[in-house]
């Protein structure tokens, strides 16, 4: 017995010294509707998604000229709301717009009622709206959340008739916890307007009341110096919890990784950055003379990407020296819209290189690196 006894004392300070060290536990987050003036409300919204308005009958419904869309929101698009837009003068931009609160096809005794502005040289009818979807799974009772939304319609002209309705999630859901002795704030957001909250959509955790950056929901972020995932319970988004991870880099290792637009900040600067013409008809005419090769840089002012180019892309030396003998011109597509319909320009920053002879010989859409513009233009020259 005492030989038991002794083996028994002698193996606790073993177990002792090889027990791992204590995994942080997952720790669960709350989420409600979050306040958008605050200084934590992230500063992006989603794509807008387009619906197709078609022309319709629409008895009792005041106005001319109605257009009707439906929006299939929730779990596998189980929520199907109605959409009907109307003008109230004939040769008027659309102003009015019934909701289908419910997606039970009951429309909303009265419309929306709104005044439609120009913005960008384009008429804008923009509303606002709250729309119920359904979480509960099948079988079970009705579960509603609100879903807050944006939508809007845009023309060229008074008289236009719009062949669709953009909406996006407007908002987002935001809750505070503890990490140790650091109190954050998790934020999550609706990226693709499905109002269903879930892989993919975007998640950040803020700390002193300050915004994070934000990640995608199955990708990891940093809070109280360590990573963390989100998983959520349910599609509505209000239940969350916090999942330590793992990623074998540091927070520095990763914020470097993560930096896009690092390589291009760090390249060399040219004395004389690519040189632009913003007299776009004469710059045409002079470029089909000289027979040189013509860049159309067609942008908006309220484009980033654009102004992420301008400052860091063609200013960068090795963009400069690919672009001589080049004639370039920026193309405001608000102001140009001729021009953006001759060369088809769908988004926006969008590059086109022209040969001496006018035939295009290549053409990007969205950001391009210092690396991959000045092997643009070299496709100029050959």
């Amino acid at each position: 017995m005492r030989a038991l006894l002794l083996a028994v004392v002698l193996c606790v300070p073993v177990f002792a010294e090889d027990a791992p060290a204590k995994s942080p536990a997952a720790i669960a987050v709350e989420l409600a509707p979050g306040d958008p003036g605050s200084s934590g409300a992230p500063r992006y919204s989603p794509k807008g998604t387009q619906l197709k308005l078609e022309a319709i009958d629409a008895k009792g419904l005041a106005g001319f000229g109605h257009r009707e869309a439906r929006m299939k929101l929730g779990p596998n698009g189980s929520s199907e709301h109605r959409l009907v837009l109307a003008g109230s003068e004939k040769g008027k931009p659309y102003d009015r717009l019934w909701v289908d609160r419910d997606g039970d096809g009951k429309l909303a005794e009265k419309p929306i009622e709104i005044q439609p502005k120009e913005i960008r040289k384009n008429l804008w009818s923009s509303f606002d709206a709250i729309v119920r979807v359904n979480h509960a799974r099948p079988g079970d009772k009705p579960a509603f959340e609100d879903y807050p939304i944006a939508l809007w319609v845009v023309v060229e002209k008074e008289a236009d008739v719009p062949d669709v309705i953009r909406f996006s999630r407007r908002g987002y859901l935001s809750g505070p916890t503890k990490i140790g002795d650091a109190t954050v704030t998790v934020v999550l957001s609706d990226s693709n307007n499905d109002a269903v909250f879930g892989p993919g959509d975007w998640w950040e955790v803020n700390a002193k009341g300050k915004a994070g950056e934000m990640r995608t929901v199955g990708d990891y972020a940093w809070a109280a110096g360590k990573a963390w995932k989100l998983e959520l319970e349910g599609t509505n988004g209000r239940k969350a919890k916090l999942v330590p991870f793992d990623p074998s880099v540091t927070e520095a290792e990763d914020a470097i990784k993560r930096d896009k637009l690092r390589e291009d900040r760090l390249a060399g600067r040219a004395d004389k950055p690519v040189a632009f013409r913003h007299d776009v008809d004469a710059a045409l005419k002079d470029a089909a003379e000289k027979k040189q090769p013509l860049f159309l840089k067609f942008e908006t002012d309220w484009c980033m990407p654009c102004k992420q180019m301008a400052q860091l892309v063609f200013t960068a030396e090795d963009v400069a020296d690919a672009a001589v003998g080049v004639t370039c011109v920026v193309v405001d597509g608000d102001a140009r819209k001729d021009l953006t319909e001759k060369y088809q320009v769908k988004g926006y920053p969008t590059g086109i290189l022209l040969d001496a002879a006018g035939k295009e010989v290549a053409r990007y859409v969205g950001y391009q690196s210092v690396k991959e513009t000045a092997a643009f233009f070299g496709k100029g020259k050959k």
